[in-house]
Formats: C-alpha cells, sequence, structure tokens
C-alpha cells in the first residue's frame, strides 16, 4: 500500500508540475513575437496600416508583433496559412470585405471566416472613392454615368483582384447605373491606377490611401467617397450616400483581426484588450487618421462578429440580385 501511494504522490506531483508550467507560460504570454498574417501584398494601404498597429501593439504586449505578408488567390494563401497555425495566440489574421466576399463567388469556397477563426477586435474603417484619370472631362458622377453609358467601345473598370471590394463596388456601381462593364482585374492597386492615369480605363474604385497622393498631384480626380461624412482632406468631395448611388449601402473597407478558432479564452481576451488599447491611443488614432483611415467603429469580438455578419448578409443579397462575382 505504501508503495503505490508513493507512486501516487510521484504522479500527482509531476501532474502538479506540468499544470505549474502550462500557468506559467500562460501568464507570460506573449514570451516572444507575434506575427500578423496580412493576405495582401506589401506597400498598399492595408499593409501600411497594419504595420503602424503591429508597432504599437508590440509596445503594449512587450513583445514585437511582425507583419507577415501572404498574398495570393484574393486572399486565399493568407487566411489558410492562419487557420491552419497553432491555436496558441502567436499567429493573428488581418480581415477585410475581401475574406467575406472570396468564399461567396467561390464554386469550392475553402473556409468560412466565423467557422475557422475567432474574432478580437474591428479596428478601423477605409474609405473607398471613386476615382477616374485626371484628364477625364466628367466633373461630377453623374456627367461620368451619362458619358460612359454612350461610349461606344465598351466601359473597362479596374480593381486590385478578383473578389476585391474594389472589383465588386465596381460591379455594383454598373449595374446600378444601368451600363455594361468589363472587369480588369490587377495584382493589386498600384498597376492598375497607373492604367487609369494613363486612360486605359474608366474608372476605379479603391481605397483613399492608395489614390489620395495621384489626386493631390491631380493625375486622378475622385468624383465620390464611402463614409457618412466628407473627408477633411478633400472636402469637395461628396459622399455616396449624398449621391444615393448605392441606395443604403456604404461601401466602406473595414480591417479587423481575429485567431484560429480553438484559442483559449484567456489568450483571445489579452489580445483582444490590448488591441483595443493601442486603438484608442491618441497618437495612433492620428497616424490612421492622416492616412485616411477611421477607427470611430472601433469595437472588440462582437462589434467585428457583427459587421462581418452584417457584411456576408449584403453581399449574399447582392449577388442573388445579379451583382457580378
Amino acid at each position: 500500500m505504501c508503495k503505490n501511494w508513493t507512486r501516487r504522490r510521484t504522479i500527482l506531483a509531476a501532474i502538479s508540475g506540468m499544470v505549474a508550467m502550462n500557468m506559467s507560460s500562460a501568464q507570460k504570454f506573449p514570451d516572444r513575437p507575434i506575427s500578423i498574417i496580412l493576405p495582401y501584398s506589401p506597400g498598399g494601404a492595408s499593409d501600411l496600416l497594419a504595420r503602424i498597429v503591429a508597432v504599437s501593439l508590440g509596445n503594449e504586449l512587450g513583445q514585437p508583433v511582425v507583419v507577415n505578408n501572404k498574398p495570393g488567390a484574393g486572399g486565399d494563401i493568407g487566411t489558410l496559412a492562419a487557420a491552419s497555425a497553432h491555436k496558441d495566440g502567436y499567429t493573428l489574421l488581418s480581415v477585410t470585405n475581401a475574406q467575406i466576399i472570396n468564399p461567396l463567388i467561390s464554386d469550392s469556397p475553402k473556409y468560412d471566416l466565423l467557422r475557422e477563426f475567432s474574432p478580437l477586435a474591428h479596428v478601423f474603417d477605409i474609405p473607398q472613392v471613386l476615382v477616374v484619370p485626371g484628364s477625364e472631362s466628367s466633373k461630377s458622377i453623374e456627367e461620368l454615368i451619362e458619358k460612359l453609358k454612350s461610349q461606344k467601345d465598351g466601359v473597362l473598370f479596374g480593381s486590385g483582384g478578383p473578389g476585391t471590394l474594389g472589383h465588386m463596388v465596381g460591379q455594383l456601381f454598373a449595374r446600378n447605373a444601368g451600363m455594361d462593364a468589363v472587369h480588369v482585374p490587377y495584382k493589386g492597386d498600384g498597376p492598375g491606377l497607373t492604367d487609369l492615369i494613363g486612360g486605359r480605363l474608366h474608372y476605379y474604385f479603391t481605397t483613399l490611401p492608395a489614390a489620395a497622393a495621384y489626386i493631390e498631384a491631380k493625375r486622378l480626380r475622385a468624383l465620390g467617397i464611402s463614409g457618412s461624412k466628407r473627408d477633411p482632406a478633400f472636402p469637395k468631395v461628396p459622399t455616396f450616400s449624398e449621391l444615393d448611388i448605392f441606395n443604403d449601402f456604404d461601401p466602406t473597407l473595414f480591417v479587423g483581426y481575429m485567431v484560429p478558432k480553438g484559442t483559449s479564452e484567456s489568450l483571445c481576451e489579452t489580445l483582444a484588450t490590448a488591441i483595443l488599447q493601442v486603438s484608442s491611443q491618441p497618437e495612433l488614432r492620428r497616424q490612421l487618421g492622416s492616412l485616411g483611415a477611421s477607427v470611430e467603429n472601433m469595437g472588440g469580438p462582437r462589434v467585428l462578429f457583427n459587421r462581418i455578419e452584417r457584411e456576408k448578409t449584403i453581399w449574399s443579397e447582392l449577388l442573388k440580385a445579379g451583382v457580378q462575382g
């Protein structure tokens, strides 16, 4: 009996040691760098803004936060890489509207955000702007539509890739205007905006940060912008809601962060709290605002969950109504 008791005590001691080690490890989180997977190419608006957030988040958590670009397949490559990562809190996924749209337009969707991931926070929004070449004679959306509807050689619009918000909003714009338009996809907004400036496209929907410098240099003209109010940097550009071209839909790009489903609640809470803490800092808000991003709708897991559900409902209905993916 004593021998058995000694053995039991040895087992209990080992178990206690393992529990203590796990608790110690959890208490030290994070004890190494954290990665944010961004499923898009470096240099875009989402990339630049993610790096600004990453620096502040790293300072808050006491460990470096690194942006890891994994572009390709309309965001699928990076999203799937994040889904298969360890559920230890060291891999976050940056999510936008595109990762909601892509599974809806795919014949064989590879993921569902809310099935594969747990939401942490909705961090910021980036306005979408409708731009035309600086040489375009149309000074308003009404004039542009009238001109394009009489275009004999066809209407071309570009986007940063299939399934992106720019692609889908461009299709929605054409449908609401009652005209046919051919989508020309690019590998990112850079080459697409270059072709627009060169007159090889008729219009383009992109983020304000991507187009701002071209607008200021008068190489592009902005005819409308998303959001509830005009952007302070471009006060003469009317909002889409003022123009009523999308009815009640506001085509603003949102950015949030998620972790693989199965990550512990305590780790999710630690990360969500840190993200919200840095997002409320005046200096970070100033930096994001200077690049055209807004944190007005910032919020925790429930806010991001609701945003994803709402976007999914909106785009499902638009696709059923004939907006082509």
